[in-house]
């Protein structure tokens, strides 16, 4: 008997990740594990405490956003380590509550005001691996354990207290055996947040109790090539593409800076399974970029000797594969007067792209209803360079009435897309649509279509069904 279809496109475009939690964690003047809470009242006006995580909202960049950005609003934007000398001084607080107060109408201005504590955080996460615990639990929540040199929080909560818009907020440091006695957690611990902090205390007692052992050394397993030094670039590869496609602290990710030259080593290489080139501002035909040939050398002698690592290229990595491996890049003619094409591509799939093991995985249970409605796929792209050869023996998969080449392979090695699968429309108009306006490379006119574009409702995006076809491709069992 067959078995009944029933994925969904609805399915398909649910994200990875709905829900977040997010703990700052150290050890307190008595050398005791203690995780920084906030002190709530239930319905009954019962006090307990829980995290600074939150839901996933339709405008958020990505779940780590999510959680980073809560955090902030949640704790009025101080208690990150660039604050701490701060915290002791209570006009200091109070001047810091006024401009949230005063200046942010929406946790979104609070991000993009805070983009460098938020950066800060982030760098955090993702470089302090051996301190920072990222656990995913269950199938859709993330819990984030974010290492916090200890401080007081007394004047603080003297402060939160004193104004009108943070009086029920109060923070307090809980120990971790405090966490696990049940006559404390029974009354004051949300059944939820006992469930995540005891699936992460092992991981946080090794963090910082055993931190003067030598730390095992492990060769990360996955990567990304970042070729863009801009911050908001660097972390967006990392908060997006290196989260949305990770298992969290169970493996190793390493993010290295193309652009200084910084590659995986010999060693490393042996060890990745695989390699995520991002987009970028540069063009991977401009010889003048000094770290540009170097790069292309290293994916033609990873190409060439570790046929086990798998290469996925987004936008200027689809390009910079293209180009290394014998295709061909140049500027767009036909974009009528834009810098650059901004929007929802419509991009039409050609059958060899159903075929291909890794998305053919993932839609054997795809309804009929489902397979058209991804035809033509819907991907938000930023882009003035395209692919116009593709390298000797690569398969074309997608194209477009803009691009030639939307999408490609070339054999189980390399999965590339014009498209920006890792960006939502949110994040396009705040940190590119908005940027380019305000230094001027965008009009009036060209802000409005482009954000026009890419909030067209007749365009449903395949964002996170094109993410999921990245997921299984980069874990695709290496045949010899």
């Amino acid at each position: 008997m067959q078995t009944k279809k029933t994925l969904t496109i609805q399915d398909l475009e649910t994200p990875r990740f709905l829900s977040s939690s997010f703990y700052p964690y150290t050890l307190n003047d008595n050398g005791e594990v203690v995780l920084l809470m906030r002190n709530k009242k239930d319905s009954k006006n019962s006090p307990f405490y829980t995290d600074f995580g939150s839901s996933l909202k339709d405008s958020d960049y990505s779940i780590v956003y999510t959680a980073v950005k809560s955090y902030l609003t949640k704790t009025a934007c101080l208690c990150v380590g660039s604050e701490l000398e701060n915290l002791s001084n209570y006009s200091e607080i109070e001047k810091r509550l006024r401009e949230i107060s005063s200046k942010y109408s929406s946790e979104n201005d609070i991000l993009l005001q805070n983009m460098k504590k938020m950066h800060e955080i982030m760098h955090t996460l993702f470089y302090q691996q051996s301190h920072s615990v990222i656990e995913i639990i269950g199938e859709s929540h993330v819990a984030f354990f974010y290492p916090l040199a200890y401080f007081k929080p007394d004047m603080m909560n003297k402060v939160f207290a004193e104004s009108e818009k943070f009086s029920d907020l109060s923070l307090q440091w809980i120990p971790l055996k405090l966490v696990a006695d049940p006559d404390f957690n029974q009354k004051y611990i949300t059944a939820f947040d006992l469930q995540v902090i005891a699936q992460c205390s092992e991981k946080l007692i090794l963090n910082l109790i055993d931190e003067h052992q030598e730390e095992e050394f492990h060769y990360p397993e996955y990567a990304t090539l970042i070729c863009d030094e801009r911050d908001h670039v660097k972390f967006t590869v990392e908060g997006l593409i290196g989260l949305l496609l990770s298992e969290g602290s169970k493996e190793r990710w390493a993010h290295y800076k193309a652009y200084d030259l910084e590659f995986p080593s010999e060693n490393e290489l042996k060890h990745l399974k695989a390699i995520i080139f991002p987009g970028s501002k540069y063009s991977a035909y401009d010889n003048s970029i000094p770290w540009l040939e170097p790069l292309k050398t290293l994916i033609r002698k990873i190409y060439t000797d570790y046929p086990h690592i798998r290469l996925v290229g987004i936008c200027f990595g689809h390009q910079l594969l293209a180009a290394a491996l014998g295709g061909k890049v140049e500027k767009m003619t036909n974009l009528e007067g834009r810098p650059l094409f901004i929007g929802k591509e419509t991009i039409k799939v050609e059958s060899s792209f159903f075929k291909l093991p890794f998305v053919d995985e993932l839609l054997k249970d795809a309804t009929d209803e489902c397979l058209s409605d991804l035809q033509p796929l819907y991907i938000n792209e930023i882009h003035g360079d395209h692919v116009t050869e593709l390298p000797p023996d690569a398969e074309l998969h997608g194209t477009s009435e803009r691009t030639q080449v939307e999408i490609w392979t070339l054999k189980d090695r390399i999965f590339a897309m014009q498209a920006h699968p890792e960006l939502n429309s949110q994040l396009i108009e705040d940190l590119v649509i908005n940027k380019l306006y305000d230094i001027g490379r965008l009009d009036d006119n060209l802000k409005n279509e482009a954000l026009e574009n890419i909030y067209d409702p007749s365009k449903p995006l395949n964002r996170h069904a094109m993410l999921k076809f990245i997921y299984n491709f980069i874990r695709r069992p290496y045949v010899q």
